[in-house]
């Protein structure tokens, strides 16, 4: 740290949902979290947000990342905690993968992965996003567009629209075979399901 910083960090943050994180590590620690790492940003987010932002602050100028974790670092609350404060200190990301299933049977999972730079990167430095060369990568890990910025809630939504269900857990999941028997009996069910 005498040189300012650590050259680069990799890893594989833990994951622990937002929700979550005050039972588990308790509320001292998660408001260290909050007023330390994120700035005294608030929200639901994921643990991993505030390894990203410690990862982050561990860099040397010229330091560099690579990360991979759930894909809800590019999501929500996590996303803004973690990646948007990232990218609006000029995080610059050169590499990412926005979500992809873990390439393990026994774990059911969408990860991303995120690849950067505290450095000034020069715009003829290539980028590559999901395997495909782009300009630039948003804190969404996506090609970032021509509008730059947190996308905002509808305020004409406001009342008539809501987030739906969460499924914690797998005891309304129905396995494949089973919707398809209940399908073959009543039609009408297929109009109400949705495929997760």
């Amino acid at each position: 740290m005498e040189r300012g910083g650590f050259d680069a960090v990799i890893g594989n943050p833990p994951f622990l949902g937002g929700k979550k994180i005050s039972g588990a590590v308790g509320s001292n620690l998660r408001e260290w979290f909050v007023n330390i790492l994120a700035g005294e940003a608030k929200g639901n987010a994921d643990l991993v947000a505030y390894f990203f932002l410690r990862a982050w602050g561990l860099l040397s100028a010229q330091g560099n990342l690579g990360l991979i974790a759930t894909n809800t670092v590019a999501q929500g609350d996590t996303r803004e905690v973690g990646l948007d404060r990232m990218v609006a200190d000029n995080f610059t990301i050169t590499r990412s993968i926005q979500s992809r299933s873990w390439p393990a049977a026994s774990v059911n999972l969408e990860y991303a992965a995120v690849w950067g730079s505290r450095k000034v990167v020069a715009d003829q430095v290539p980028r590559v996003s999901d395997d495909i060369p782009v300009a630039r990568i948003s804190a969404l890990l996506e090609p970032a567009g021509r509008i730059e910025g947190v996308p905002a809630r509808l305020v004409g939504s406001a009342g008539i629209s809501f987030i739906g269900c969460y499924v914690l857990g797998m005891g309304f999941v129905l396995d494949p075979d089973e919707a398809r028997q209940w399908i073959e009996r009543d039609p009408e069910i297929a109009r109400s399901c949705s495929p997760i």
